[in-house]
């Protein structure tokens, strides 16, 4: 059974906004967000692109922007060498789009992840040298390149890194560090993606906010999961209403093949839409087909990149479904991983572009810290996905003489070993997750805003809430607990019954209740269950121009049994 915990707010915040006009309901919502004035709400509740930071506040930025106006007025040749993921596609081309309409001479160089893998290489920095660059900006990646900073210095190349990775101990030693975490970094928002960075470096570049690549910015920040608070807010509000009329051909065309055309957009179709189509291309082939998309001008061409995109991203469903399937064989084979606080997974020949995504999976359905890894010979690739509670890259580095690479965040990391190394990696890996896992952390929890009254959920308190998106990490929609909802009827939705319908409420005043990939607790709904404890999120249904009210359900309880929403 999951875990209802009360989301942790400070009841001094709550007061204070209280006393600032907000209702206790929505002052308990925000306060758990961290938001402590009347001030901040506002803020928050009314991003203003006014309130984005200098960009010269981040160490390194200064030195950055000096060195790229002097390849301006020289017209040297300069690179942008980017990450094959969305974050990294999306930096890319917001900088060499915008290099390119200062008059740069610019060139994108973004490494294949089969035959190069990810980072910057050296191998990349001598074609570049070949190629007559002597100016080279990475986006999304660098911040670990130490011997390869090395080699452009031997090579008499400038090197500016932009990259918003944990930074190792020691910085390569480049021409400047743009990252907001490194050490002494003054700039106070320290969750940008990397396409946050190099929108940054743009703004900085032109003296404004560069508005025309809010879009881009927008879609890496949701794509990559980094919080939606701060700057992070800023950029999807605004780049989604740039979104719902793309004036960029790329954007436009996948926005088209998403099915999604016309429709109003969330940050939900970003991250599990059109962020996973961005993605395909990297993860699959090349990177190429969606940095073309996103820096065409060309309508038509923009339609052929975005249908090889939309067909790599059908082949990439189906190749995670393989995996996934293989990687829970590989469970059933093995049920004494079932009590270990980790999972570590390994298959010959499994696909590493997509190996992150069976990560994910693997998460949602067993509730470990999970690596995914796959074989290649003697080489291994993986992905790793967390927990809340468990602080990946730290619990990686602890055992970082297994590893040739790795890198990354709380939640997800990727690293390279070799092959052999494997069975040592799960030992080890499942004692770093049991110092640092109680039981208790191993249960899926559920984290309750607020508790609410059946009647107090309408249109009116849905239109409230709906100032609170874009929703994603850092900023979830509210998951309200709601306490013994009469239960009128229960059903079940779709070809193979699988979601579950209720209605609760009052005859006169029914209220929906959907629960997805739940069609099989109608059983225990069956069995004489007349009101439910209910934890869900409200939403606003539109059909044939009529706007109602339902709740999409978390989690459910029969209300006989006492409600248990704990404060941690």
């Amino acid at each position: 059974m999951k875990r209802w915990i009360a989301a942790p707010a400070d009841p001094g915040a709550v007061a204070t906004l209280e006393r600032e006009g907000f209702s206790s309901f929505m002052a308990r919502i925000l306060a758990a967000r961290n938001i402590r004035t009347g001030e901040e709400a506002k803020r928050f509740l009314n991003p203003r692109l006014e309130d984005l930071e200098d960009p010269v506040m981040m160490k390194g930025m200064v030195p950055a922007l000096a060195r790229i106006r002097k390849a301006l007025e020289n017209r040297e040749s300069i690179a942008v060498y980017g990450d094959y993921d969305c974050d990294g596609v999306c930096a890319t081309s917001i900088l060499y789009l915008a290099l390119r309409d200062l008059g740069a001479r610019v060139q994108a160089y973004i490494p294949d992840r089969f035959q190069e893998g990810y980072g910057l290489h050296e191998e990349a920095i001598r074609e570049l040298y070949a190629r007559g660059v002597r100016l080279i900006i990475t986006v999304d990646t660098g911040i670990t390149a130490l011997r390869q900073a090395e080699t452009a210095r031997s090579l008499g190349m400038d090197l500016i890194i932009t990259d918003h990775h944990q930074p190792p101990p020691e910085l390569p030693r480049a021409l400047a560090v743009v990252n907001p975490k490194q050490p002494g970094c003054p700039y106070p928002d320290k969750n940008l993606c990397g396409a946050g960075i190099a929108f940054k470096m743009v703004h900085g570049l032109l003296g404004r906010v560069p508005e025309e690549f809010l879009d881009l910015a927008a879609i890496a920040t949701v794509a990559d999961l980094v919080p939606l608070m701060g700057e992070n807010r800023i950029l999807v509000h605004f780049g989604l209403k740039q979104l719902q009329n793309p004036r960029r051909p790329g954007v436009a065309a996948l926005i088209k093949s998403a099915g999604l055309d016309g429709r109003p957009l969330t940050s939900g179709h970003l991250g599990f839409q059109l962020g996973p189509r961005l993605n395909a291309a990297g993860r699959l082939e090349t990177a190429n087909a969606a940095f073309r998309l996103l820096t065409t001008a060309d309508p038509e061409e923009a339609r052929k990149w975005a249908e090889q995109l939309e067909t790599l991203n059908r082949a990439r469903q189906q190749l995670c479904d393989e995996i996934a399937a293989a990687a829970s064989e590989e469970i059933d084979r093995h049920p004494e991983w079932q009590t270990q606080p980790s999972l570590v997974l390994a298959g010959e020949g499994w696909n590493p572009g997509v190996i992150g995504i069976v990560a994910s999976r693997m998460v949602e359905q067993h509730y470990r810290p999970t690596l995914v890894i796959a074989l290649d010979g003697d080489t291994a690739k993986g992905s790793a996905r967390s927990i809340p509670g468990f602080d990946l890259y730290s619990g990686l580095k602890e055992i970082a003489d297994l590893f040739d690479r790795f890198g990354g965040h709380t939640m997800a990391a990727g690293f390279s070993l070799p092959a052999g190394r494997v069975e040592d990696l799960r030992r080890r890996f499942a004692e770093v997750a049991a110092s640092r896992l109680t039981p208790e952390d191993l249960r899926p929890r559920i984290v309750c805003d607020a508790e609410i009254r059946l009647d107090q959920i309408d249109l009116r308190l849905a239109e409230s809430m709906a100032a609170l998106e874009p929703h994603g990490l850092g900023n979830p929609a509210p998951k309200l607990f709601v306490r013994s909802a009469p239960l009128l009827e229960s059903r079940t939705l779709g070809a193979s019954a699988a979601h579950l319908r209720l209605r609760i409420g009052s005859p006169e005043h029914p209220l929906t209740a959907l629960a997805w990939r739940r069609g099989d607790d109608i059983r225990c709904l069956a069995q004489g269950v007349r009101a439910v404890h209910l934890v869900g999120r409200v939403q606003i249904n539109e059909w044939n121009g009529a706007k109602t009210v339902q709740l999409e359900l978390d989690d459910w309880r029969p209300a006989h049994k006492i409600p248990s929403v704990s404060q941690r």
